[in-house]
């Protein structure tokens, strides 16, 4: 059913279209004319104003200019829209059909028909408010006819100072205009701070260049490649000046995105007369929020009894990621959904928008009973993944309800954690309550304890040759090691839908039936129809060689880390002692120092953490994003800046962080991730981050579950 959906040409305009609907706002904000005197707008398009610009009965005028610059855009990449539609004719033809797509995305402010109007209503809903009546943009579009130059100094406000406040009378701090970096170049500033006015010319010049790469053939390679693009290029842009100043544009346009292609399947499902169509009901429930929690990852990572642990540490942290992905694509190509569909995914769980259609429902019911048995088959009860949604009305997202769409959510998942395994359980019930396994007589993985079942390997070049005896580890052991060496040796993260019958130098890593296949891979690498991460920083356009790929990026809090001839460093070496015993050297202090931090009560800021006149989906989606940008990003730079040698980031990602290091250079770690967090998010005292530092001999991982409990101060 899903590819079903992706064939739909009606249905990808309508998501494009979305996605692209305010891309004029930016474009707009690189010309330094007025669009009545702009030369960077045809004739055609100037002609037709009265199409995509409403008139203002309080002026008397013209307004929402932005929509002649998104129809622009359209009309500048005509070729690839004519190539990935199939399509012919003239330019005047796009003026004369309703639903082309240059119609679809730039009438959103004065439509004309039922898909104008969905389209119209996915950006009222992403802003929580009715825009087709008079508001601030109106006058805003006066006041730049008069002086072009004002609005276009105007900088994005940051999502973090609002935060627990009921009004934000003044803002205080401002984004610089810049495309994505990790440096601290990024960071809000007091707005005395800057002294040059934002370039949007040039950003928008690079923005252009990247996008006129794009040369896909395949829908969704085209949308979900300009999806990684504009997170790139817009993510410090204000989506409104005026209204949603600490919203970025990236984040608008995403939501509108979800939200159109999501109404369009809710009616078209129900056969609704599309015509007709033209407001629904407060009641009406057209979307779904869809969340998944991976629990058991604590334990998951801590419970590794060895000394040999440092080995397995990192891969088995990304183990966890890769299975979150795989969880996250399947429910997207369930939905036959984009990634903009995608509002969150970090720190063991992800929440996704799509709609509220029964073949969607029964698809994510029947795919979370098939995870259920897969994940008992591969690691029993160790690892859970819940998996639920709730509906959203129209009355919740306009009324600034949304904090309970999340709260609804949420205890939906912690029911489904309370009776996990319960489909397991009612159809095998000997699995739980008889004994499993072999006792005393099993054989035990050298490194995590668990008995080993099925194929055993021998542990490589292990750490302790005082013994005759060879030690062995599992075969999903061994293939975390490996996922962590690959990990640092590798550029690129590929996900494919079939493993590469012509990769077969490349180690895949396949984590469960129906899951895609994950390739950690160099540059040098070749491939057809894939998606292509690259690690923290965004990479050019075209970064393998191959056709139809979604080009993208990923943040991933330590993909690299310190090392020894190639492999992870040991505990012993980063606490301070060498390999080498015929070393002179006082290790009377060599400690290994273990962190936990994450940031207090962020649960709750979710819920009702904005003022209820403020709780919008694109809200929502700036926070999730800014706080993944730190902890899963940024946290990369304060360790390659200062820490590369001594210290190993074993995962960080969503809210919360754990690093172990040598003892002393983890205190000070611990401090400036401190300082880079609190200016990060604008010293708002209504989000701190707290934790705890434990300092022991090595081997001493399992100690750090206390940390679980010592987030108030340090243990030292």
């Amino acid at each position: 059913m899903s590819d079903q959906l992706k064939q739909d040409t009606t249905r990808q305009k309508v998501y494009l279209a979305a996605l692209l609907h305010d891309i004029g706002k930016f474009y707009q904000r690189a010309d330094d004319r007025p669009a009545s005197k702009s030369d960077m707008l045809s004739n055609d398009i100037q002609q037709n104003e009265a199409l995509f610009c409403p008139e203002s009965k309080r002026f008397g005028k013209r307004t929402h200019k932005h929509a002649l610059y998104t129809a622009q855009f359209f009309e500048d990449i005509n070729n690839t829209v004519d190539r990935l539609f199939q399509s012919t004719g003239s330019k005047q033809s796009k003026f004369d059909q309703q639903d082309s797509i240059l119609q679809l995305a730039a009438c959103h402010h004065n439509p004309h028909s039922f898909l104008q109007r969905i389209i119209q209503k996915a950006d009222h809903y992403t802003s929580g408010m009715d825009r087709s009546e008079e508001d601030p943009e109106a006058y805003k579009d006066i006041q730049q006819e008069n002086d072009p130059t004002e609005f276009k100094k105007m900088r994005m406000c940051s999502i973090f100072e609002g935060i627990g406040h009921e009004n934000v009378d003044e803002w205080h701090y401002r984004l610089p205009l810049k495309d994505m970096t990790l440096s601290e170049d990024i960071f809000p500033s007091t707005g005395n701070e800057f002294t040059d006015d934002p370039d949007y010319q040039t950003l928008w010049q690079n923005f252009q260049k990247e996008a006129n790469k794009l040369d896909a053939d395949d829908f969704s390679a085209y949308a979900d490649s300009l999806f990684y693009l504009l997170h790139r290029y817009t993510l410090t842009i204000p989506s409104s000046t005026q209204v949603l100043p600490d919203v970025s544009l990236f984040d608008h346009l995403k939501i509108t995105g979800a939200m159109a292609l999501s109404l369009y399947d809710y009616y078209k499902e129900k056969g609704s007369d599309f015509q007709s169509w033209t407001n629904p009901q407060d009641s009406e429930e057209p979307f779904l929020l869809v969340g998944c929690d991976l629990s058991g990852i604590q334990s998951y990572i801590y419970d590794i009894i060895s000394k040999r642990a440092a080995k397995n540490l990192k891969g088995r942290s990304f183990y966890l990621q890769l299975l979150l992905d795989s969880i996250l694509r399947n429910v997207l190509q369930i939905g036959g959904l984009y990634e903009a569909n995608t509002i969150y995914s970090s720190g063991g769980g992800f929440y996704v928008l799509g709609p509220n259609t029964e073949d969607f429902k029964d698809g994510l019911a029947h795919f979370s009973k098939n995870l259920e048995y897969e994940f008992f088959n591969q690691h029993k009860t160790r690892l859970f993944a819940a998996l639920d949604y709730t509906t959203i009305s129209v009355g919740q997202i306009m009324n600034k309800n949304i904090g309970e769409c999340w709260q609804n959510v949420i205890q939906k998942l912690n029911e489904r954690k309370r009776q996990r395994y319960s489909h397991k359980i009612t159809s095998e019930p000997t699995t739980f309550f008889e004994p499993q396994g072999r006792g005393a007589e099993a054989e035990r993985d050298a490194i995590t304890g668990d008995e080993i079942i099925g194929q055993k390997m021998e542990m490589e070049d292990p750490d302790d040759t005082s013994t005759a005896s060879v030690p062995y580890i599992s075969l999903l052991t061994k293939s975390q090691i490996n996922l962590g060496k690959h990990l640092k040796q590798s550029d690129y993260w590929v996900t494919t839908k079939d493993a590469v019958p012509y990769w077969k130098d490349f180690t895949y890593f396949h984590p469960f039936q129906n899951a895609p296949y994950h390739y950690l891979v160099k540059l040098a690498a070749s491939v057809d129809h894939v998606l292509i991460r690259s690690f923290n920083e965004p990479a050019e356009t075209e970064t393998l060689s191959g056709k139809d790929n979604i080009d993208g990026f990923t943040f991933y809090g330590g993909n690299q880390f310190p090392s020894d001839n190639g492999e992870p460093k040991t505990f012993d070496q980063l606490a301070g002692r060498k390999k080498d015993s015929e070393t002179e050297q006082d290790e009377s202090l060599a400690r290994l120092g273990v962190l936990r931090m994450d940031v207090d009560s962020l649960g709750q800021l979710f819920i009702d953490g904005f003022h209820e006149s403020r709780r919008t989906f694109s809200r929502y989606s700036t926070l999730s994003r800014n706080l993944d940008y730190f902890f899963k990003g940024y946290i990369n730079t304060i360790w390659e800046t200062y820490f590369r040698d001594d210290t190993f980031i074993i995962y960080s990602g969503g809210d919360d962080l754990f690093i172990v290091g040598k003892w002393d250079q983890m205190i000070v770690m611990a401090k400036q991730i401190y300082r880079d967090f609190r200016k990060w998010t604008c010293w708002n005292e209504n989000l701190t981050l707290s934790g705890g530092l434990w300092v022991c001999h090595s081997p001493g991982i399992r100690n750090c579950q206390l940390l679980k409990t010592t987030k108030t101060g340090w243990l030292i």
